[in-house]
């Protein structure tokens, strides 16, 4: 057999092999998208959701095409079902994007809108927290949806996701930006604002530079103090995940995930969504990171009977290498509401009594 044929060979086998997974999780996936579609199409237009439910198994063979496509960037590191997951949500929100679907633009324009503006604002020339560089930003924000609406047949699923194709239209914009003559100067549009006398933010909605310095100040306060003072590990990562995942659903499917690898993924999901540096972000998980490394008898106070009594033999092990699911109830959805509450009705005692927010 010559190289060429067996290589060939190996790829055939390979490709078995998959088809063979594909039938494994193929109603995993069927699954997942039909809740999906439900929690994020309204009632009043449940009629029209279901008819989209309908064409679900034909997106899923899809998928899977567009996964064996991709499997190349699959990160043996990461839940292989996750990654499937997040492929037939993608393409089939982009078949209903082509047929210019409200409610789906709609969606696509939440999911990755703040994303987008990140990567722009960290890209873009000007002076942060000036109302004319955040202007810039928003300007750049809606021209990269508006540039995906007009070129969506230029895409291709099979190989990128929508996020990567969105930020290389976003950076290709930025790129333009920085290439006009009244950009090539630096500091240029600020000094202009200043001599003008009469600032953008006094005439727009737009927030002003202090207003921004104090929203910044306050989205790094909530940061570090769910971070040192909102309960055990596994609450503070559940209360973060919520407010970057997309629905609690999925918390609940990462039950099976060691708390170290949730705070992996809590910190990239920041990374992409937050207007904080990386470094700025790394030094809030250090207190995190080093509860994680703690035995679980050291994380759970010996007043905390109760606790310590239903994870008796775990309290050896190392908080970080336990799943998150040995900490769920009988009910997990009702442990995380629970959770939710009990962190933020704790964080916001203490800002209260810091002077940062007011009764």
């Amino acid at each position: 057999m010559s190289e060429v044929e067996r290589i060939l060979q190996n790829v055939k086998e390979t490709r078995t092999d998959y088809l063979r997974l594909k039938r494994e999780l193929s109603g995993f996936l069927k699954t997942r998208l039909r809740a999906r579609m439900k929690l994020q199409f309204d009632r009043s237009e449940i009629k029209s959701g279901k008819d989209k439910v309908k064409n679900i198994a034909r997106k899923v063979d899809e998928a899977w095409d567009i996964s064996w496509a991709r499997v190349v960037h699959y990160d043996l590191e990461k839940d292989f079902r996750e990654w499937l997951s997040k492929i037939g949500i993608e393409y089939l929100l982009y078949s209903l994007l082509k047929t210019k679907d409200k409610q789906a633009g709609n969606i696509f324009y939440k999911r990755y809108r703040t994303a987008i503006k990140s990567v722009i604002a960290h890209s873009l020339y000007g002076k942060r927290g000036t109302g004319y560089f955040s202007q810039r930003c928003e300007e750049l924000t809606l021209r990269t949806f508006q540039r995906f609406d007009k070129y969506i047949h230029n895409y291709n699923p099979y190989k990128s996701g929508l996020y990567t194709y969105l930020q290389t239209i976003a950076q290709n914009l930025v790129r333009d930006e920085k290439a006009r003559p009244e950009n090539l100067v630096g500091e240029f549009n600020e000094q202009d604002e200043e001599q003008e006398g009469q600032t953008y933010w006094a005439l727009s909605t737009e927030p002003s530079p202090d207003e921004n310095e104090q929203g910044y100040k306050l989205e790094h306060y909530i940061l570090e103090s769910v971070l040192k003072n909102g309960g055990y590990p596994w609450q503070k990562l559940v209360v973060l995940l919520s407010k970057t995942l997309e629905d609690r659903e999925d918390i609940v499917d990462h039950g099976g995930d060691k708390l170290k690898d949730l705070a992996e993924l809590t910190r990239k999901e920041l990374y992409v969504g937050s207007f904080h540096s990386n470094e700025e972000i790394d030094a809030s998980f250090r207190y995190l990171e080093r509860e994680l490394e703690k035995s679980l008898s050291d994380i759970i106070p010996a007043r905390d009977h109760r606790s310590r009594d239903n994870l008796s033999e775990r309290l050896e092990e190392k908080t970080g290498d336990i799943k998150l699911e040995v900490f769920f109830g009988k009910n997990p959805r009702k442990n995380l509401r629970d959770w939710n509450h009990r962190v933020l009705k704790r964080i916001r005692k203490q800002a209260v009594e810091d002077g940062v927010l007011e009764l």
